[in-house]
């Protein structure tokens, strides 16, 4: 590590064009602005602007030529534009008369002529050319036009070389080391600077040295391209000893500083600013047949570099390869620089000096697998089957969480306007999955219970206690099976969930791979990044989507509806992947609501139909349930009686064939007497003190389920043990009815 003295006033302009606004909010902004600038420099990226911006311009030699402008594509003046004169003929361009007077860059035009805000131009350039920006891209980027990269200088230029501007000094940053990236003879290839905030935040940045075609020499900020060097790959050379490779530049020169005796067993080594997109193009090769160990770190992304840089090396023939991994760090607190410096110490110390040695391939891809739900499996190696095996491969039948719409493993997505009772609807479907109970009168099946996760970032503790204890009451769900729904609130954690990355579902991993289904409300809340409209924002949501589905999970996520009401807010990236898309809305009135199909994988047409329901909250009696829309409520109907709109099959089901086929003489009640239990007496008593109980208010009364206590009044009835209108006859006295009483 080497330190010059590099200032502001050894800077001047030499041959890169300069923005002419220099304005904007940050220095993030500044290095991605810098880019663009950069990339506007060669002819492919000027042509993408120019020609999203002028559909019907065209190319002529060097020039391209609109209505009104004329922009210039060589190598020195890349992006400079002057306005065409009325008269003027389509001919090679005045060069003295650009330098005299219209000279300007593109940024200027999309200010001037175009409309853009200055603070933005750059934005709405790459934006309608779609050029991705990046900050790994900008520390990459190896094109300086009109000038040829120096491979190999001496140090001395470093203080007698003019540098071209850097944009971090405006924003208040300084430089704090130099790392010298050297070849075999000692030459300087190529140089890694840190550059710190007054704030303490870390900016690195590439510095190459550049010769233009009059032979003048400048540095800039610009990494090589191909294939560059280790760094002090000078040192390592045709030592045979281990190799250790670090995170960054920064921890090789604190390992050599604070921990001397480790050279006397490993070279140090990393490569250029121990960035992800540097792997690809640094000399590995350089270490076949050489033991190496990586230093992991502590991070998903660092666990993700660990293994990229362990695949480049593999395939170069590098090995064996082991991973110093950051157990001490992983348990360290992430916000104290200090903890988590004394955490590396205990990580080097007892990996290389008490146990002497690294952990292998098959415990980094366990650990990242369980830690992070990285999979690096080193045994997986993809194999195609014939359509043969395919034919006589064992597959199980898919299974069903809640027929005929939802089965194992779907991912699936509900969304509504607000207000729309989506939540509700919800909270049943957890209900219904969680006990294997039926919803809306069988229309919705659950078959069996499964254990259900629901995570929920926005409703009020109260409000959730309140509406599950109504739920459980009406579906008559028993504490048993109250047990397999679990749910984890932000305002019972009191702490905002995120479900984004993988850091953020470490908090929840064990709830989640405990549960069958799982139940996230809503995507404002837990993915807020889905909710933009760039494809790219959807990633974490997709990823939590896709990794549960892999382990037959099946996940539910709640969204909402635009303004239009007619789509769910946010980009079309995170419905392109899911099995199931379910629209809720009002319909007729504020008390109808209609469940839809908005799209399906895996459903027959059969199973698509629209289900119209009312949501009916009873708060004196403590209940809640879904009634359909076929369905009249009892109160209403003067024989007390529920009007169906039966289907043939409902006919027999109706008359006590669960098959739904006509009964057989076997089957006949007559040779089947029909014994009536302890629930069938509740009701019966129910009826003979209320004839007119509607059945939502009779499964309240009696402590069971709408659709049980509706069944089981149609049984008594056919049974001959309830009248049309509630009142008991035969046999009322084997339930505890007094007949007297019941005549007087």
């Amino acid at each position: 590590m080497m330190h010059y003295g590099i200032r502001n006033s050894f800077f001047r302009i030499f041959s890169t064009i300069q923005w002419k606004y220099g304005v904007v909010n940050n220095h993030g902004c500044e290095m991605l602005r810098d880019l663009l600038c950069r990339m506007v420099q060669e002819k492919k990226y000027s042509l993408l602007v120019l020609q999203a911006l002028y559909p019907n311009g065209y190319c002529e030699g060097n020039e391209f030529v609109t209505d009104n402008y004329r922009f210039l594509l060589d190598d020195y003046l890349c992006g400079i534009y002057i306005e065409k004169r009325m008269d003027e003929k389509i001919h090679p361009i005045d060069y003295g008369r650009i330098q005299r007077s219209y000279t300007n860059h593109i940024e200027s035009h999309g200010v001037d002529c175009l409309g853009f805000p200055e603070s933005v131009a750059f934005k709405e350039f790459a934006r309608i050319a779609r050029i991705k920006l990046s900050y790994d891209k900008r520390y990459m980027y190896p094109y300086k036009p009109g000038c040829s990269f120096e491979r190999a200088f001496d140090d001395s230029l470093l203080k007698k070389c003019k540098y071209e501007p850097n944009m971090l000094y405006e924003y208040g940053f300084s430089l704090k080391s130099m790392y010298l990236y050297r070849n075999l003879d000692g030459s300087i290839n190529f140089v890694v600077c840190d550059f710190q905030s007054t704030e303490g935040e870390l900016v690195k940045l590439p510095l190459s040295l550049w010769k233009t075609p009059s032979g003048r020499k400048i540095f800039d900020w610009l990494h090589p391209a191909g294939s560059f060097p280790l760094y002090r790959w000078d040192l390592l050379y045709g030592d045979r000893r281990p190799v250790l490779i670090c995170e960054d530049e920064e921890q090789v020169e604190y390992l050599r500083e604070k921990h001397p005796w480790l050279l006397k067993h490993v070279c140090l080594t990393t490569w250029s600013g121990g960035k992800s997109a540097s792997i690809d193009g640094t000399d590995l090769g350089a270490l076949e047949d050489r033991r190496v160990g990586i230093i992991v770190n502590p991070t998903r992304d660092g666990y993700k570099i660990a293994n990229k840089l362990y695949l480049a090396m593999k395939r170069l023939g590098v090995g064996p390869i082991g991973f110093l991994m950051p157990w001490a760090r992983l348990q360290a607190d992430h916000e104290s620089p200090s903890a988590l410096l004394s955490a590396f110490d205990k990580d080097v110390t007892e990996s290389m000096a008490v146990k002497g040695e690294v952990a292998d391939r098959t415990q980094f891809v366990e650990d990242a697998r369980e830690r992070f739900d990285l999979d690096f499996d080193p045994d997986y190696i993809a194999t195609a089957i014939s359509g043969k095996e395919l034919l006589a491969l064992p597959v199980s039948e898919t299974e069903v969480v809640l027929g005929p719409m939802i089965m194992k493993g779907d991912k699936v997505l509900v969304y509504a306007h607000r207000g729309s009772g989506k939540t509700w609807l919800i909270c049943f479907i957890a209900v219904a999955c969680a006990s294997g109970t039926s919803l809306l009168d069988g229309q919705l099946v659950a078959p069996r219970p499964l254990r259900v996760l629901v995570i929920d970032g926005e409703m009020k503790a109260h409000e959730l206690q309140k509406r599950y204890a109504q739920i459980f009451k009406a579906l008559g769900t028993p504490e048993h099976l109250q047990e397999n729904l679990r749910i984890v609130a932000a305002t019972i954690q009191k702490r905002d969930i995120r479900l984004e990355t993988p850091e953020d579902r470490e908090h929840y991993k064990e709830e989640i791979a405990w549960a069958d289904v799982i139940i996230a409300d809503s995507m404002f809340c837990l993915f807020p990044s889905a909710m933009g409209s760039q494809l790219e924002g959807a990633r974490g949501f997709n990823d939590f989507m896709r990794a549960n589905s892999l382990r037959g999970k099946t996940t539910i996520v709640v969204d909402h509806t635009g303004k239009n009401k007619r789509n769910s807010y946010g980009t079309i990236g995170k419905e392109l992947g899911l099995e199931l898309v379910l629209k809720v809305e009002k319909v007729k009135n504020l008390e109808l609501f209609r469940l839809s199909v908005e799209k399906y994988r895996n459903l027959g047409s059969k199973d698509i139909q629209s289900i119209e329901y009312m949501l009916d909250v009873d708060e004196e009696a403590g209940v809640a349930d879904l009634i359909p829309s076929f369905e009249e409520d009892d109160d209403a109907d003067s024989e007390g009686g529920v009007m169906h709109c039966m289907t043939h099959k409902d006919m027999w089901v109706g008359a006590g064939c669960d098959n739904g086929q006509a009964p057989s003489a076997q089957d006949d009640d007559h040779d089947a007497p029909f014994s009536p239990d302890e629930l069938d007496a509740k009701i019966i008593a129910a009826l003979k003190e209320k004839p007119e109980l509607s059945v939502r208010k009779l499964a309240a009364k009696v402590g069971t389920s709408k659709g049980t206590a509706d069944n089981r009044r149609k049984k008594l009835e056919q049974a001959g043990l309830l009248r049309p209108k509630g009142f008991s006859v035969e046999q009322e006295d084997d339930f505890g009815v007094d007949r007297d009483e019941d005549a007087a």
